[in-house]
């Protein structure tokens, strides 16, 4: 009985540290940024979720073969960066493999994909989708941009 109860208190410190140690630190999103004239905003977001919580990747957005680092997508985090409106833009994400989504921007619009992690052979797969801005508003507030 004693050895079970040991065996339950080290599994739930483990279980403690795995998933405080594992989750996005830093300031919570608290409004969107407006983009400049000529430009349009985007931001990658990632709700927390159970299924691929150790799972980190960079989000990126390239643009006349110019890349822009948007941030790194963790459990429970967003990024967000400036781009060029009226313009093609790929916003990709990578582990052992590549997606990406393609935006046709708009002048001082405001875009939102959802980040998460899908089945992979060896380290999950980032999944990105863009949504809506009234989904966006209620799933970003629970976020962080990690520091």
């Amino acid at each position: 009985m004693r050895l079970n109860k040991y065996y339950v208190g080290v599994a739930a410190t483990v279980a403690t540290i795995v998933f405080t140690g594992c989750s996005a630190k830093g300031a919570k999103f608290t409004s969107f940024e407006q983009p400049n004239d000529g430009k349009s905003m985007v931001y990658v977001y990632r709700p927390s979720s159970a299924w691929g919580w150790a799972v980190n990747y960079t989000a990126n957005a390239t643009e006349d073969n110019k890349t822009t680092f948007i941030g790194v997508i963790q459990n429970g985090s967003y990024g967000n960066t400036e781009v060029s409106a009226n313009k093609e833009v790929e916003i990709w994400a990578q582990t052992e493999s590549k997606t990406s989504i393609t935006l046709d921007t708009e002048n001082n619009k405001t875009y939102c994909i959802r980040a998460g992690v899908g089945m992979g052979l060896v380290v999950g797969r980032p999944t990105l989708e863009q949504v809506d801005m009234e989904t966006c508003q209620k799933e970003i507030v629970d976020t962080v941009k990690p520091e």
